[in-house]
């Protein structure tokens, strides 16, 4: 119940704003017609799978019903031009409605740290780690100053498909969710043998489904982002001449150089705060496939000397990347090496002591303990130092708000879940 910016982020890198619970399937008959109960006063979307549980087409908006209502799809599914069919009998009217039937051995949540990078951890990153770059691709959990690195290679090469920050809907069939998210090809056996178990297939599956956050609770928001406070002169004299470049358009930050690194651009700021809108918002919340990463997403603050930002320009005779062409750093003794590890290192002090939501003895800020309080989620009494479980506080408060019909408040069947 708090808003800390009007933007994705750290749900996302320019994708969705808001998490979702996955409730289940229901059957659809082969007219296409499905009849089923959902719970009442809930904001809930659809997503259409085929044959092999792969979305096919996506609600992007949401529906809600309120008890004991009897609702249908029909005026907003038909073309324009067209009136509906006069006689027709579903196959689904002719039986009673179907239970959401839920998924087993997978988070109705999902959190990337949580769920998914446990999978990456020990099918993925074997390969595809700051030391063997295979692809040039990183798949471990280490935390960048915002997300990780694995989050930040997924949306950068758009290995999944959210649809982005962008104001359309009613896609064309397969163009959003699983069905276009390339990362399912890379863990159905077929890339080196890599093959998930059908619930660590269905875990990945189901993220991608309910729009790939990385957090998978709202006491992320407004916590766990640590900038790097680069030495912009050190940047400028020895990264600028490959990377730097003017802005495209009239700064919004200052009058120094922007920088691209890899992808197609646009330069961006080197950004010391995160808590400056202006800052952010272009490069953040608009974020589109393939584009450059920001600058600060190249630093690890889990390793900070294994950053992409001081191993890249590293001869690889010194244990570097060696990937910049000429090579800048020819051992880490550079006095210019050294000034840019520093301050990622720094930064990495810092976010031990801050922590993200999902390091040990994280704590949520206080915006989200006081409205936790007021909702009678978390005691009035909480102790400065007393832990708080922030995806069971989430869950509760969460139940709080759903509609129960007397007559199920005590139910222990698995509707009285969803």
């Amino acid at each position: 119940p708090v808003n800390f910016s009007g933007g994705p982020w750290p749900l996302s890198v320019g994708g969705t704003f808001t998490l979702a619970r996955v409730l289940g399937t229901v059957p659809v008959e082969p007219d296409g017609s499905a009849c089923f109960e959902v719970p009442a006063l809930r904001s809930l979307f659809f997503v259409a799978l085929d044959e092999n549980d792969l979305s096919v087409k996506r609600m992007q908006s949401f529906v809600s019903v309120q008890p004991g209502e009897t609702a249908g799809c029909v005026g907003c599914h038909e073309q324009r031009l067209e009136s509906p069919r006069a006689q027709f009998d579903p196959m689904a009217l002719q039986r009673a409605p179907s239970r959401i039937e839920p998924f087993v051995d997978v988070p109705d949540v999902l959190d990337f740290p949580r769920h998914v990078q446990p999978i990456l951890d020990r099918h993925c990153v074997e390969c595809h780690n700051p030391e063997q770059y295979d692809g040039r691709v990183d798949l471990t959990g280490d935390h960048t100053p915002l997300f990780s690195q694995s989050y930040w290679t997924i949306i950068q090469r758009s290995l999944i498909a959210d649809g982005r920050n962008q104001p359309y809907g009613n896609r064309a069939p397969r163009t959003i969710g699983s069905g276009a998210s390339r990362l399912l090809g890379y863990l159905d056996g077929s890339h080196h043998e890599t093959k998930l178990k059908e619930s660590e297939y269905a875990t990945v599956r189901l993220w991608i489904e309910t729009s790939a956050t990385y957090p998978g609770t709202y006491a992320a928001l407004g916590s766990g982002m640590t900038p790097v406070a680069f030495p912009v002169a050190v940047m400028e004299r020895r990264c600028g001449g490959c990377h730097g470049s003017p802005p495209n358009t009239k700064p919004v930050i200052g009058k120094g150089m922007y920088f691209t690194f890899g992808g197609a651009g646009p330069p961006l700021p080197l950004v010391h705060d995160f808590t400056d809108l202006k800052k952010i918002r272009g490069a953040m919340g608009y974020f589109k496939f393939g584009r450059s990463r920001t600058p600060q997403s190249l630093c690890n603050l889990t390793r900070a000397d294994q950053s992409l930002l001081v191993q890249a320009p590293l001869s690889a005779n010194a244990d570097g990347l060696g990937l910049c062409d000429p090579i800048v750093f020819a051992d880490t003794d550079d006095p210019d090496y050294q000034a840019i590890l520093s301050a990622i290192t720094e930064a990495s002090r810092e976010h031990q002591t801050t922590k993200r939501f999902d390091m040990p003895d994280f704590r949520p800020n206080d915006h989200y303990i006081i409205q936790m309080q007021r909702f009678g989620v978390l005691t009035a009494e909480l102790s400065p130092d007393e832990p708080i479980d922030i995806y069971a506080t989430d869950q509760a408060y969460w139940r709080s708000h759903w509609y129960r019909p007397a007559s199920r408040k005590s139910s222990s069947s698995n509707d009285a879940d969803l």
